[in-house]
């Protein structure tokens, strides 16, 4: 998995959706996270892109985005934080934080379908998101 820093990190994130792990090389669930990472990387192919920054050498991008905490994930749509999680994960957990986000960009646009939503958090996701303002969501997403 690519580390990134400061001097290419706006590109990387710019475009797509990414996934970006900031970890410390001294932090064990950090290093308990990367396999789980490289495994969501496999399954999600090219529809989210995952890199790393390593707060110890880039404390400057940390900062920029108040992590504190290590490992920290931030997922990008277009260079704009959509979604933030902090520890460790498992690979399900990271599966369901990335497909939140894809979610909610499909119920944002109006491409769902409510029979098929198998999953009772599927049903969740759609429940709340009716209680928010389609306008802000697509703002986000945009």
């Amino acid at each position: 998995m690519e580390i990134i820093n400061k001097e290419n990190f706006d590109s990387k994130v710019e475009k797509g959706v990414v996934l970006v792990d900031f970890f410390a090389n001294w932090c064990m669930p950090c290093k308990m996270l990367s396999p789980v990472l490289e495994e969501a990387s496999e399954l999600f192919g090219d529809k989210v892109s995952i890199y790393k920054v390593d707060v110890d050498k880039d404390n400057e991008l940390a900062a920029r985005f108040n992590v504190m905490s290590i490992p920290n994930l931030i997922l990008f749509k277009d260079g704009k934080a959509v979604n933030q999680h902090v520890g460790f994960a498992s690979k399900q957990d990271i599966v369901d934080f990335i497909k939140t986000f894809f979610l909610i960009a499909k119920l944002a646009i109006g491409n769902y379908n409510e029979r098929a939503m198998k999953t009772t958090k599927e049903k969740i996701y759609l429940a709340e998101f009716k209680q928010f303002s389609q306008k802000k969501v697509i703002r986000l997403l945009h």
